[in-house]
């Protein structure tokens, strides 16, 4: 299961990065973990995890929205949606196309890279796209992890430029207030 940390921050980079501003960003990010919603009924990747479902819930919000202020919203959160289930296709068998797809989706990756004696360096990516029938079935418990230390740094790694720039940007704001607030000498 990618942690909710990472689900929340990914959306965020991916949409500051589109031009959304932080706060849409964020809050557009928060809607992002709607999809794990499913673990608090005991069954975790289920048909909220469907790209057609979220599709089919979020256009007619959109459509609704599209002339008022709220576009600024929806539109992000639908983006931050989906990436939900596209980060859970790396974690284990997703449902990301039910019911179009009666088969759950696991990618896995791996990329082993060799240095010989010789100093040659051997590169061999491996990519296996899996899939099993899709079944919702009730489990005991979470199946991972709510916060791992890796996800703690990944979230902290990938915050840090952003982190910055508001620093920076405040700090220009209060310069130029400041230099805006001074009196004039002549």
């Amino acid at each position: 299961m990618t942690e909710p940390l990472l689900h929340i921050v990914i959306p965020y980079i991916a949409l500051t990065s589109l031009g959304v501003k932080p706060k849409k960003a964020f809050i557009a990010s928060l809607i992002a973990i709607i999809p794990d919603l499913d673990a608090f009924f005991h069954v975790h990747r289920s048909q909220t995890h469907s790209i057609p479902l979220i599709l089919a819930v979020t256009i007619p919000i959109i459509t609704l929205t599209w002339k008022t202020k709220l576009k600024e919203y929806t539109i992000p959160a639908t983006i931050a949606l989906i990436t939900h289930p596209l980060l859970d296709l790396f974690a284990g068998p997703t449902p990301i196309l039910w019911p179009l797809l009666q088969q759950s989706i696991w990618i896995t990756t791996q990329i082993n890279i060799t240095i010989t004696q010789n100093t040659t360096i051997k590169i061999n990516p491996t990519i296996k796209i899996q899939t099993t029938p899709t079944t919702f079935q009730q489990t005991l418990n979470l199946d991972a992890p709510i916060i791992t230390s890796q996800g703690l740094i990944t979230t902290i790694i990938l915050l840090t430029p952003t982190i910055i720039q508001t620093i920076k940007n405040r700090n220009k704001e209060n310069n130029d207030l400041l230099f805006k607030n001074q009196p004039n000498k002549t």
